[in-house]
């Protein structure tokens, strides 16, 4: 069966036009009764026409596109269920809806007409205004949150540990909420540490800033690339974050467990993790020896594992994640579980 064109579609009801061949104008309405009806509602939309929501919003909603057409091609690399890829088909179809919907309304707060939008769409007049006019843009746009109150989510996924080389950002699976949380912590602090607006750091690491704030706020699981550029756009060294990011990809390490520098770097991690608090207020709460604790971050030494869980426990880590490492650490300096190691 044949799907009419715009061009046969009446203007006003949307029904079929039965159109006479040969030469002359092709009919835009049913009858009298509907051209009249479309005329009232042109009237009204001249009133009614809204001003857009801000300049540019068609440049923010390409923008998200882009981070779902990234999220699309990351997880086609693990073979999607059918139900995930037309979830992100339907996304992507409205997000081309809204796109549309946003650069008709900015036309029309720049002087177009309606004929120019019509010539630009391939349409007729009377179908660009049955489709945009009045508050129907406004009414698609409605559809979906503001940008700046989350309005790109990520959806879920079967989520397969150990896919973090090469892709850029997917969705959070639910198991490692509380992981990706940790890692949006660090960035965040290293972020304010540095005094670096998120727009900065997009233009740092040639990035959406879109991607680069689903990130920040742990909506997004960053693959190691991603997370490394983000640690030096924010002057942080990325090897403090990367205990962090492995377990948020999975329980396994995805490094060797031989290196004691390892440990002080996951340390300096979790302290980000928590926000970066002053080690005096922090050891003074712990009951830990601040000198010992500043010696541990810096790497100068090895500390007991009762110091180790101690501070871990007090930066709200999961201190059982940092246990292989320090028994990696203290077997290649001797220390034990509650003797330190210099």
């Amino acid at each position: 069966m044949t799907v009419p064109s715009q061009q046969e579609l009446c203007g006003d009801c949307g029904k079929l036009i039965a159109q006479k061949s040969g030469r002359g104008r092709r009919r835009d309405y049913c009858n009298a009764r509907c051209r009249r009806r479309a005329q009232r509602r042109r009237d009204r939309d001249r009133r009614a026409d809204p001003a857009p929501q801000g300049p540019h919003r068609s440049h923010a909603i390409a923008d998200e596109m882009a981070v779902a057409v990234e999220e699309m091609l990351a997880v086609s690399e693990v073979r999607p269920s059918l139900a995930v890829m037309l979830d992100l088909a339907a996304r992507l179809r409205e997000d081309a809806l809204c796109y549309a919907a946003a650069a008709v309304i900015e036309a029309r707060s720049e002087g177009s007409g309606w004929i120019e939008i019509a010539d630009a769409a391939g349409a007729t007049e009377a179908s660009v205004r049955a489709r945009w006019g009045g508050a129907k843009a406004q009414t698609i746009l409605a559809r979906r949150q503001s940008a700046t109150d989350g309005e790109v989510k990520l959806r879920s996924r079967p989520f397969t540990a150990g896919q973090g080389s090469g892709c850029d950002v997917l969705p959070v699976p639910p198991v490692a909420e509380e992981a990706v949380r940790h890692l949006a912590k660090a960035l965040t602090t290293l972020r304010h540490m540095s005094d670096v607006e998120l727009t900065a750091v997009a233009e740092r690491t040639v990035l959406p800033v879109s991607l680069v704030a689903l990130v920040c706020e742990g909506r997004a699981l960053p693959s190691w690339p991603v997370t490394y550029m983000l640690a030096e756009a924010t002057g942080g060294a990325p090897g403090d974050l990367r205990l962090l990011w492995e377990r948020a990809w999975g329980p396994e390490p995805f490094t060797p467990l031989n290196s004691p520098q390892r440990l002080s770097a996951a340390l300096r991690g979790a302290h980000l993790a928590a926000g970066a608090p002053e080690l005096s207020c922090l050891c003074a709460q712990a009951d830990l020896d601040a000198a010992v604790v500043g010696a541990a971050l810096d790497g100068r030494t090895m500390p007991a594992w009762d110091t180790i869980r101690a501070l871990l426990t007090h930066l709200g880590a999961e201190p059982d994640a940092y246990r292989a490492l320090w028994k990696a650490g203290a077997s290649s300096c001797g220390a034990q579980e509650g003797d330190p190691a210099q």
